[in-house]
């Protein structure tokens, strides 16, 4: 993939609704991955993922009934092509198919190499989307806590 189609690819999210609202979760996590990208680091742990995408959840996403389930982006983001949980088709499953939690747990999650390929060629980029995911889908008003609780630069 070359910029274009990076470009493309974040613009073009597959992004849920809770209670008629825009459901944030694969945007905060893609935020928190691109702040784990900033700092060195591509391959993130589920456990620090639930650690740092529960709380922000919390805060950011349309209030529910039921606890933030980080488990939900950092599995469906795959389907966008731009992430990718190390093997995947080796996570024992629920019986409905979904990946068990303790399978979660012991499993890492990374942006796809062809989106780290190009961040590393063009490493601006990574300031620009993050800035693009930010003024499309949350308030101004929110930028700077939401930049400063994943560590976003």
């Amino acid at each position: 993939m070359n910029r274009e189609d990076i470009i493309e690819r974040f613009s073009n999210l597959n992004i849920g609704h809770s209670q008629g609202e825009r459901a944030p979760h694969k945007l905060l996590l893609l935020l928190l991955a691109l702040a784990k990208y900033q700092q060195g680091i591509t391959n993130i742990s589920f456990r620090e993922v639930e650690k740092t995408l529960s709380p922000l959840l919390e805060t950011y996403a349309p209030p529910t009934k039921s606890k933030p389930a980080p488990q939900l982006p950092y599995w469906h983001l795959q389907t966008d092509e731009i992430w990718e949980v190390e093997n995947a088709a080796e996570i024992p499953r629920q019986a409905k198919g979904f990946p068990t939690m303790q399978g979660l747990r012991a499993s890492h999650g990374h942006l796809s190499e062809s989106v780290i390929d190009c961040f590393n060629a063009e490493p601006a980029l990574v300031e620009k989307i993050a800035v693009s995911l930010l003024f499309e889908h949350f308030p101004e008003s929110l930028h700077q806590d939401i930049l400063g609780t994943v560590g976003l630069s």
